[in-house]
């Protein structure tokens, strides 16, 4: 079962486009107290922005993503019980 879970947290990502050289971006960290909390609202919302037809119907895999990736990283979180800070 462990090697399932470590099998599914190393599935590699969606593609996603390439930013552009000068186009800003964000990363957050698995570490983050908020990294849950913020990927999850933005799944959230990206889910209505679907919903309302603002957002095509092929981000729903994004979204999925987006959650699972959550879970992930809040499980890793906990099992590494603040080793990153070393």
């Amino acid at each position: 079962m462990a090697a399932a879970k470590k099998k599914a947290l190393t599935k590699k990502p969606l593609k996603k486009p390439a930013a552009m050289a000068t186009e800003p971006s964000f990363t957050m960290l698995a570490r983050d107290p908020e990294f849950y909390h913020f990927v999850m609202a933005w799944a959230e919302q990206r889910e209505n922005a679907v919903a309302c037809g603002d957002r095509p119907d092929a981000d729903l895999e994004q979204v999925a993503e987006a959650r699972k990736l959550a879970k992930a990283g809040q499980l890793w979180r906990k099992a590494t019980n603040g080793l990153w800070r070393a």
